[in-house]
């Protein structure tokens, strides 16, 4: 998995041996089963190392300076380098030597080096004058890292797997992390599923010197709190800078670069930008449940030039990959997610692919701005908290698989989170859910989507880049409400295709306004009528069996691998779900009684890690 590991060893009586062993352990788990590269290098109880795709732009690099005592292991890319060569004494340095640049910004701002770092990056620094060790992450943690404190040493890796090569690292169910997941559907805070391996937040340094650690904030997000007011001249600055962002990110990899298109709003204005700048480029939809429609993509892609690919989802594909995906992404998303093993091969054209990963984190929520202004913050809470979270777990069927440990897991989830969104430092009630989200969901949901993707396709998100996120931090509630200023932009940038419906429920986009809206009404009722089991509208509209089915996939195609899995003795003596329950809710789903699609894509996941990363079960011929 790319990224960076090493260590520190802080115990006097490590020997050599025993640290350059588990170095070259770490480098060779972290590059298992995937066509990865490793390098590392060991000096003075400092082992560090990187992970990268062979003949990969992503710039993964190691260095070591003997006049200044400085050694590096990056993984990731900067973007502004020209910018920041602006601010350093030595301007003699080539704007396209990221090594260089980033030394030299360590050396002339010691711990505030990456605050105006613009690109998804991590980073391991070993400073020899001053006995100081930093770890660093970019601002939003495109690129992930996890540490460790033993007796012996700090760990790091961008995947647990690399921590849990020391042997000092026990390997103990988190049960707070767990119950996070069961509740919420992702983890919150800084734990793993791994007791004692924590995350390195967004825009943070892990600092080891003087023999003790500490977390240093050197970013965050900051809102402007005016509530009123949407001003039309921004849509051009804010069009420009889109435009702007995609530009440099061609420039920095090259024309061979595509983009994903669903045929929404995110993913059209990047394809639409980038047609511009590359003729005939190659655009990729993967309908996979969502309400993209795959007329209307291959629609927007012959209005923009472009060279359309379907990728198209092994109907067994969670039997196939599931193992794979949990291997990836560490039990910490469900194996529905696990149709990047399937499609990423697929992709053969480019190196490096667009994506419009969770806009509406960036761009604004479909939320009315004026809509609590007198609700109390308390209030608001229970409002937000019974909104948005993703309850699979709730009520009779968490107590059936769970028993008496959901409530625990359920009332310790939400203070911890209650406490956190009540001490957010932004008053108004839609930056709150913003910064929310920024801090807590898209850390996290970066992790489990790029992890998988970046293993076959280099795939960056433009719509991260910290020139729109700053512009966007200081748009008001209104222009970011509706995604009103961002919609405006999209009719600056994309005048043809900006209004056309993301969703025709399986018409030609040529029909017209009238037979759409009629095929939508009868929709909702054949939906009511009849209670079928999709619970998503579009997923009921297409005759033409064009939307994957996930509920079929699971009953039909991969029933025997998650029965094998789930209903399994060794399932059963973990004592952590009721195998009763379990077995009652795979039957209600194989026999269409009530759908439970996530319920036992998480279920599944959650087992294959245990035996993966409690048990240490092999993977394609190596054990954790």
């Amino acid at each position: 998995m790319i990224g960076i590991y090493g260590f520190i060893n802080s115990g006097s009586d490590v020997e050599q041996g025993e640290s350059e062993a588990l170095l070259e352990k770490m480098g060779q788990v972290l590059s298992h089963h995937f066509p990865l590269i490793t390098k590392s290098i060991f000096n003075n109880n400092i082992g560090l190392g990187v992970v990268n795709r062979n003949n990969s732009k992503n710039n993964g690099f190691l260095y070591s300076e003997k006049e200044s005592d400085i050694s590096i292991a990056f993984s990731g890319i900067i973007y502004n380098n020209t910018e920041l060569m602006k601010e350093l004494e030595n301007s003699n340095l080539d704007p396209s030597d990221q090594m260089g640049i980033l030394i030299q910004l360590y050396k002339e701002k010691g711990i505030d080096f990456a605050r105006n770092i613009n690109g998804p990056f991590s980073c391991a620094i070993w400073d020899g004058k001053n006995k100081r060790f930093i770890i660093a992450v970019d601002r939003h943690s495109h690129r992930h890292v996890f540490y460790s404190i033993t007796k012996d040493r700090l760990l790091f890796a961008s995947r647990i797997k690399g921590i849990l090569q020391d042997s000092a690292v026990e390997r103990k169910l988190d049960e707070k992390t767990f119950g996070h997941i069961v509740n919420i559907g992702y983890p919150f805070g800084d734990g793993t599923l791994i007791e004692g391996i924590k995350w390195l937040p967004y825009g943070c340094l892990l600092i080891f010197e003087n023999g003790a650690t500490r977390i240093y904030r050197y970013y965050d997000y900051v809102y402007q709190e005016e509530a009123r007011g949407v001003r039309r001249d921004k849509a051009v600055v804010l069009s420009d800078t889109i435009t702007k962002v995609i530009e440099r990110i061609i420039n920095k990899y090259g024309c061979n670069t595509g983009a994903f298109l669903s045929g929404g709003m995110d993913s059209r204005t990047i394809a639409g930008v980038a047609s511009k700048m590359i003729k005939g480029i190659d655009v990729y939809n993967h309908l996979t449940g969502h309400p993209g429609d795959i007329e209307i993509s291959k629609w927007i892609a012959d209005r923009l030039g472009a060279r359309y690919h379907y990728l198209k989802l092994e109907e067994d594909y969670i039997a196939k990959h599931a193992l794979e995906q949990v291997w990836v992404s560490e039990g910490m998303v469900d194996t529905t997610c696990s149709h990047f093993y399937s499609i990423g091969p697929q992709i053969k054209e480019v190196d490096t692919i667009l994506d419009g990963l969770e806009g509406r984190v960036i761009f604004g929520y479909y939320l009315n701005p004026r809509k609590f202004e007198n609700t109390s913050i308390n209030r608001y809470f229970d409002i937000f908290y019974s909104h948005r979270w993703l309850k699979y777990f709730n009520g009779e069927i968490g107590e059936e698989i769970f028993g008496s440990k959901l409530k625990e897991y359920k009332e310790s989830s939400r203070e911890e989170i209650r406490d956190y969104f009540l001490n957010i430092p932004q008053e108004h009630y839609l930056n709150r859910w913003h910064y929310f989200y920024k801090t807590t969901y898209l850390p996290k949901y970066l992790k489990f989507s790029l992890s998988g993707m970046n293993l076959f396709n280099n795939i960056v998100t433009p719509y991260y880049d910290n020139e729109i996120i700053d512009f966007m931090l200081n748009t008001t509630p209104e222009e970011r409400a509706y995604k009103r200023l961002y919609r405006m932009a999209m009719k600056l940038l994309i005048p043809d295709i900006a209004n056309i419906p993301s969703n025709w429920y399986g018409l030609k986009p040529s029909s017209g306004e009238i037979e759409l809206f009629t095929k939508r009404i009868f929709a909702k009722l054949d939906v009511v009528l009849n209670r079928k089991r999709a619970k998503s509208l579009s997923r009921t509209l297409y005759s033409n069996g064009r939307i994957f089915d996930y509920a079929m996939s699971i009953s039909k195609n991969c029933r025997d691998f998650i029965t094998k899995t789930l209903m399994s003795k060794r399932c059963q003596d973990r004592g952590i779900f009721n195998p009763e329950g379990v077995k009652k809710l795979l039957w209600e789903h194989n026999h269409g009684i009530r759908e439970h699609t996530k319920r036992i894509g998480y279920l599944t996941a959650l087992e294959l890690f245990f035996r993966l990363f409690i048990d240490g079960e092999d993977f394609n011929g190596l054990s954790i």
